[in-house]
């Protein structure tokens, strides 16, 4: 578990691919719990600070990881600098990189994991990663003329890969140039015989081509700098390729008379070189693993003669598609000394070029004349393809509008390669390697702005500079104009750039230099979606539109609906298109994003092209929708079947699809994931005066922050919730706000005004005459009072509560009522009545199937045994409740007090060890969830870290944390006695 989350740092690892990755195909029914149960051993051993590095984060788990930290990372950043310096054609320095990369290397990777379900096509690419380092390296110090001790290595390595041509080709070079051409010769005639018996295939084309040159004594390899590819004609790009074996003869021409000659022959012949490539920036920087991904993939390409190595360069505008491939053109132009084609098709422009006019522009470029161009597309593609076929040719397609305008365009056969780049992802181009673009990482899109702003004045203003990257979003272009205008004005500051991107309402019109413009960038996109309505009704640009009127970046498929007012099928259609198109990403199945910037322009299009009907109308609909989202949500959450007034009747329409929950698990996620949103929907719905939909989410928002704990969003919402049912004179539903915004008082520590709150909700129920809602409030005034430690009143207000409760026949309410005050049995010192009230808690909360409720009573029923000196008893107790948290998800609170109490019962056993470790990880969820108790674990924890050096030190005085009564953890307190 723990390889399968650093083989993907800092990204969420879904709990689904967490279980492949484990299980593989044979998941076991309880996988969930027993998934979580590893999170928990790990971090464990892990200690407390390094186990706070996994965190849970929906869909899954994440582990952070920071720089120069994870031996991977470590190792493909010294390859990179290994291909810059090969690059620069310092073949010292790249083979010392590319050794120091290849130090860390110990055996294969994750040898006892190699099947283990999904992890396994991750450790096949580290493999492939390691081989193609190897290749680098012993490609710089052939360069180097070490080809004598290279000969026995790469002898071992073909018998580890006898199907690598690459590393064939680079003994027959190193026997040729150690002067064994008997052997070099043999050497072809083994790989030959290999492919024949294995495959059935011959070597490909420029293994043959190096087999011949071999033959006719070609002069050029037994240079010091001499390669396995084609010598480039004179007007080829001398460019290296920084992960292949490519040419880079730098011998001058006097030199080379009888070689250039044979080329000048050669040429009268053949069609002229050609580079059209444009000159690719000195500020590039960013995108080394894509660049690395392009090179690689080409580079490893057989090259057959009927299928042409293609990849689609797909992304938003601005996302850098075009830099990327000119960038990558050349650094591959060695690879391809018939030359490299480069021809925009204006795909996303109001009229994109036209495949005869394209093919025009490549056929003069290959040396046509204007008088022998055929005037029809399909003679000059036929044109195209003859003149292309066998010829060494990379070929850069940029703004493709779709497959249809870039698939006549491709060459006659798989000597030449093809980079496509579009707005689209062009699934139409079926032998394509699709690659789609997503913004910079943090550190890249810092490389991009300090390039061309300046290491002082980033340095300088170090927090105005991460304000700047935060606004463009990783979006290059938008980096770019940003570092433009910052560069332009010596004056400025970081931070007075940052203050006037600072409003969205005015940010677009800030990212504007000269003729650069994100938000024309934007346009461009947004003008070529298609017209044509989609099933629904609705067209692709409206649904864009509707999309500004989200608060948030993310959103999942059942919002889109609602938003759209279209079934789901016909959302996710609309948001396929848009996805397509580059507008909207998908993250996973059923939920989608935003860029920041896109999500500006939205909200733009929403304000400028909607009308106020039309916006509030949309609004209501979705706030409708939410309410009655967060409805089917809570009542699973919710552990009693009490609801708010009025909650059970829709507000919405009956058509519209709500989410599907499976479990208590599944609905708390969701208000987790929608937390943001439900409080936006609650401002939106106050400021307009929407009071019935206000008190809606505001009431049912109770049990999410009962189970969530969350202070501060939990007294937000009810007291919006209060207010607005003030406002409609709704007394019911005034009372029920009242005693949630008690409980979310109780929750902060805020216990007087909590109580007066609970006192007027009482007020208000005994007048309506609602015996349930007086027992809620006592309960709360007795949970309010044990927290103040004034437990006589508390066991007083329990005991009301007990009696009513128990004429009303509520057995769920009666359980919760006696857990709390088994509880405050427990803390006044009278044991035998607490494990009297917390065996009747457990019974009747068995009974009414409230699987939460019997975890509760079990951690308490655990520390009064404790308490009495059972500690096997409690141990029992207390493990019974983690395995009942651990199924749920739910409560940190309640899973703060059952890892704290366990780690007393583990003291008190005088396994210290245990102790640490639960506490441990009690302490880095109250940090976590900035639960109060966080102070008095952190105490604990080190109480036992002085019993051990008191241990080391005799003289050194100290309590030993196997005492019980030097840290109490029951002082937490009945976490539930809110219900």
């Amino acid at each position: 578990m723990l390889t399968s989350l650093l083989l993907e740092p800092n990204q969420v690892v879904s709990v689904d691919r967490l279980c492949g990755a484990v299980w593989g195909d044979a998941v076991p029914s309880a996988a969930m719990a027993s998934l979580h149960n590893h999170v928990m051993h790990v971090r464990r051993q892990l200690g407390s600070q390094a186990g706070a590095r996994i965190r849970t984060q929906s869909p899954g788990y994440l582990v952070e990881v920071r720089d120069a930290e994870l031996d991977v990372e470590v190792f493909e950043s010294l390859c990179a600098k290994g291909h810059q310096a090969a690059l620069a054609q310092d073949w010292a320095q790249a083979s010392v990189l590319f050794r120091e990369a290849l130090v860390l290397w110990r055996g294969e990777p994750c040898p006892d994991l190699a099947e283990a379900g999904t992890v396994a096509s991750h450790i096949h690419g580290l493999s492939e990663i390691r081989l193609a380092a190897l290749v680098a390296r012993v490609d710089a110090d052939l360069r180097l003329g070490r080809h004598g001790e290279l000969v026995a290595e790469l002898r071992m390595l073909i018998n580890e890969h006898p199907l690598r041509e690459m590393l064939h080709e680079l003994l027959m070079l190193a026997l040729y140039q150690a002067g064994r051409r008997v052997e070099a010769m043999d050497a072809f005639l083994q790989l030959r015989k290999t492919l024949v018996d294995e495959l059935g295939v011959e070597p490909s084309a420029r293994t043959r081509d190096l087999h011949r040159r071999m033959l006719d004594a070609d002069p050029t390899l037994d240079t010091r700098y001499a390669s396995v590819s084609k010598p480039a004609t004179k007007n080829a790009s001398n460019a290296s390729n920084a992960s292949t074996i490519t040419n880079d003869d730098n011998e001058t021409d006097d030199t080379n008379t009888a070689t250039d000659a044979d080329t000048d022959a050669a040429q009268d012949q053949q069609p002229a070189t050609a580079s059209t490539l444009p000159t690719s920036s000195i500020h590039f920087s960013g995108r080394a693993t894509e660049l690395r991904a392009i090179c690689d993939h080409l580079a490893a390409a057989e090259h057959e003669a009927h299928t042409v190595p293609m990849l689609v360069l797909s992304g938003l505008g601005g996302i850098g598609k075009s830099a990327l491939a000119v960038r990558a053109a050349h650094t591959l132009s060695a690879d391809y000394p018939d030359g490299q084609l480069y021809i925009s098709l204006h795909g996303t422009s109001s009229v994109p070029r036209t495949a005869t006019e394209v093919l025009g522009n490549l056929l003069r470029d290959l040396g046509v004349p204007n008088s022998d161009l055929p005037s029809d597309e399909e003679g000059r593609a036929a044109r195209f393809r003859s003149l292309t076929s066998g010829r060494r040719l990379l070929i850069v397609l940029d703004d493709a509008r779709d497959a249809a305008q870039a698939r006549p365009l491709l060459p006659g056969s798989g000597s030449c390669a093809v980079l496509v780049t579009s707005r689209r992802r062009l699934p139409g181009l079926v032998d394509a390697i699709p690659m789609h673009l997503d913004a910079l990482a943090p550190a890249e899109a810092l490389e991009v702005f300090t390039g061309i702003v300046g290491t002082k004045r980033v340095d300088a203003e170090p927090e105005a500079t991460a304000q700047v990257l935060g606004y463009c979003g990783g979006l290059p272009l938008a980096l770019r104009i940003a570092a433009a205008r910052l560069a332009s004005r010596p004056a400025w500051t970081v931070a007075m750039l940052a203050t006037r991107l600072d409003g969205e309402h005015r940010r677009l019109d800030e990212l504007r230099v000269e003729d650069l413009a994100v938000r024309a960038s934007f346009q461009m996109s947004f003008s070529n979606l298609p017209g044509q309505p989609a099933p629904g009704g609705l067209t692709c640009a409206v649904a864009f539109r509707l999309l500004g009127l989200l608060p948030g970046y993310e959103f999942g498929v059942h919002v889109a609906a609602v938003l759209f007012d279209q079934t789901l099928e016909q959302a996710e259609d609309l948001l396929a298109t848009l996805t397509d198109t580059s507008l909207v990403e998908t993250t996973v199945p059923g939920r989608y994003r935003l860029h920041d910037l896109l999500r500006v322009f939205a909200v733009e299009l929403s304000s400028a092209e909607l009308t106020e009907d039309e916006r509030d109308r949309t609004s209501r609909r979705l706030l409708s929708w939410y309410a009655d989202a967060l409805l089917a949500a809570v009542r699973l959450i919710g552990r009693s079947k009490r609801m708010p007034p009025g909650a059970e009747q829709a507000m919405g329409e009956p058509h519209w699809q709500l989410p599907e929950f499976a479990a208590h698990r599944d609905a708390l996620a969701w208000c987790q994931a929608e937390e943001d949103h439900l409080i936006w929907a609650l401002r939106t719905a106050s400021a307009r005066k929407w009071h019935d939909i206000v008190v809606r989410i505001a009431s049912l928002m109770w049990f999410y922050y009962i189970v969530a704990g969350s202070h501060a969003p939990f007294a937000t919402t009810q007291r919006l919730g209060a207010d607005s049912a003030l406002a409609l004179g709704d007394e019911p539903a005034y009372a029920w706000l009242l005693t949630g915004l008690g409980s979310a008082l109780k929750q902060a520590g805020d216990y007087e005004e909590a109580i007066d709150c609970f006192r007027s909700a009482l007020t208000i129920r005994q007048r309506l005459g609602d015996e349930r809602g007086l027992v809620n409030i006592q309960n709360n005034i007795a949970s309010a009072r044990y927290l103040q430690g004034r437990y006589d009143e508390a066991l007083e207000w329990f005991g009301q509560a007990e009696a009513a409760v128990t004429a009303i026949g509520d057995l769920a309410a009666l359980s919760i009522i006696l857990n709390n005050a088994a509880e405050t049995c427990n803390d006044m010192g009278d044991l035998p009545e607490a494990v009297a009230k917390y065996e009747r808690s457990i019974e009747l909360a068995v009974a009414t199937r409230n699987l939460h409720q019997v975890g509760m009573a079990r951690t308490g029923f655990g520390e009064t045994l404790r308490r009495m000196g059972r500690l096997t008893d409690s141990l029992e107790q207390h493990r019974l409740a983690l395995a009942i948290q651990d199924e749920l998800g739910s409560d940190h609170r309640q899973l703060l007090t059952a890892l704290d109490r366990l780690g007393a019962t583990f003291a008190d056993l005088g396994r210290v060890q245990d102790a640490r470790h639960s506490w441990q990880e009690a302490l880095a969820l109250a940090e976590r969830t900035t639960d109060l108790r966080a102070a008095e674990i952190r105490d604990r924890l080190e109480e036992v870290a002085k019993a051990d050096r008191s241990q080391a030190d005799p003289n050194q005085a100290g309590p030993s944390q196997a005492d019980p009564s030097q840290a109490d953890p029951s002082q937490a307190g009945p976490s539930q006695a809110s219900s």
